[in-house]
């Protein structure tokens, strides 16, 4: 957590406000594991917004966020999801050779 303040503070400045950080990992599975859940909700991303997700990590990542958001009923708050890469994964699931 304090290194990802140190980063906001670097970026934003050091008045920024301080956000509240939650680290939950409960999502992650073993490598290239995935749930039906996680299949279909990448799925519905990619038809309804054009947003890749690999289900090896930004998949997981963003079903999590997802879940955790109905969990918690964080709706009406701001939640920042940081898509880190993942698209040449994505690809790898739909038969597309990127080479």
């Amino acid at each position: 957590t304090a290194h990802i303040l140190r980063y906001i503070r670097a970026f934003m400045g050091d008045e920024a406000i301080t956000p509240a950080i939650d680290f939950v990992d409960d999502y992650a599975m073993s490598y290239g594991v995935f749930s039906p859940e996680m299949a279909d909700c990448a799925s519905r991303m990619m038809r309804l917004y054009g947003l890749p997700l690999d289900l090896t990590y930004t998949g997981k990542a963003f079903y999590g966020m997802l879940e955790e958001i109905r969990k918690r009923n964080y709706q009406g708050q701001n939640v920042l999801f940081l898509h880190t890469g993942g698209t040449p994964l994505f690809f790898d699931k739909v038969g597309v050779s990127i080479l």
